[in-house]
């Protein structure tokens, strides 16, 4: 939204949530000394100008209104999708099944900062026995982290997720040969039929676009969106802070669901 329209629709929505608010006799004008609900003769042209002057005196707060606005919309889409985001593939989680932080990660396998990041994703969970991580392949990098993903929900679907995903990372660069070893190395060959496997990833994409997310990686931990690699000890903070602020949001039950081999 451009800053004079934003300035122009927040001035005409507090001018009319004013002209609409009861005002309230600060003294009792009755015997029975009982508040007397009063309207009080409020010009609109006269608080749009009192608010456009103000806006105009102070135009810092403006950008931090739309920055709050945006934030509140963000966590409302993040809470209507936080069950589909944090429900895996498969087998492409490692952690606790039933931890109480679910952290999710888009990623992409030929993104440095995500190869940045695995280690201390793997650490945390070493650390943290309270933490499940859900992996969502997220390529946009170009044709090769496409079938770099294809064959990681292969993976996935074979219960060897967790290695495959850590020998793509072991790698310097993502090529066709660091994905050939690593799928060689655990016994990985892609199906005849890729539609069930490009549906999760147009799914993956669907989730990043009602969410935002642009780039990689991208972080949801205990609901919260992270960017970047934030490093080990931010990534333990923000675990911190979610198991911290634990609802008691039911949990759905994760019975089903195989546990990776590593």
């Amino acid at each position: 939204m451009k800053f004079h329209h934003f300035a122009k629709a927040a001035t005409t929505i507090i001018a009319t949530a004013l002209l609409h608010t009861p005002v309230f006799a600060t003294q009792p004008i009755k015997a029975s000394d009982q508040p007397i609900q009063v309207t009080a003769p409020l010009d609109a042209k006269k608080v749009e100008e009192i608010l456009r002057a103000y806006l105009l005196e102070h135009p810092e707060v403006i950008p931090e209104a739309m920055k709050r606005l945006e934030e509140r919309q963000l966590n409302e889409r993040i809470a209507e999708l936080r069950t589909a985001l944090e429900t895996p593939f498969e087998g492409a989680w490692i952690g606790n099944p039933k931890g109480d932080v679910v952290i999710v990660e888009f990623f992409d396998y030929a993104c440095g900062y995500c190869r940045r990041s695995a280690g201390d994703i793997e650490r945390l969970v070493l650390e943290d026995p309270g933490v499940k991580v859900v992996f969502r392949e997220f390529p946009i990098l170009g044709a090769g982290s496409a079938e770099a993903a294809r064959f990681g929900l292969q993976a996935a679907r074979a219960g060897t997720y967790a290695q495959y995903h850590h020998d793509m990372f072991k790698s310097e660069d993502l090529t066709k040969a660091t994905i050939r070893a690593a799928a060689a190395r655990g016994k990985l060959k892609l199906p005849k039929d890729l539609a069930p496997l490009n549906a999760e990833l147009a799914a993956n994409h669907g989730l990043a676009r009602q969410l935002g997310i642009t780039g990689t990686p991208a972080f949801f931990i205990g609901g919260k969106f992270v960017s970047g690699a934030i490093g080990i000890e931010s990534l333990k903070e923000e675990v911190a802070a979610a198991r911290k602020n634990l609802t008691t949001r039911p949990q759905k039950s994760e019975a089903s669901e195989p546990r990776p081999t590593s």
